[in-house]
């Protein structure tokens, strides 16, 4: 798997002609259509909020990594939906059901999609 800047992949797959950011996404013709959400009440923000950043705060105070910039977003996302999205906690090590487990017990299992054996 090759990895390259997105505007780069953008250009090979047909959707922009040119791998500036600015030319790619600010002219390029396929992106031209996209509009923004006309309201704050709108999935974007729910999922990258509740889903997204609420996540990566309980991830952080699990394995005592702070985390202030998803923390600070977060409060920002709740006084602009009016949602309590920690209060919600749709995703979080919790839901996932890997609360209390150690890094290298999340590492196992992101690389190998199971916990280490105990034995």
């Amino acid at each position: 798997y090759e990895v390259m800047p997105d505007t780069e992949m953008s250009v090979r797959q047909g959707y922009a002609s040119h791998s500036d950011y600015l030319q790619c996404y600010g002219f390029g013709e396929v992106f031209a259509t996209f509009t923004a959400p006309s309201t704050l009440d709108h999935r974007y923000l729910h999922e990258d909020v509740g889903m997204g950043l609420v996540f990566f705060s309980s991830l952080g105070q699990l394995i005592n990594v702070p985390t202030p910039g998803s923390d600070a977003l977060i409060t920002l996302g709740n006084i602009l939906s009016g949602v309590d999205y920690k209060a919600q906690g749709k995703k979080t090590v919790e839901t996932l059901g890997i609360n209390g487990l150690t890094i290298e017990q999340i590492r196992c299992l992101l690389h190998n999609g199971e916990l280490p054996s105990s034995g």
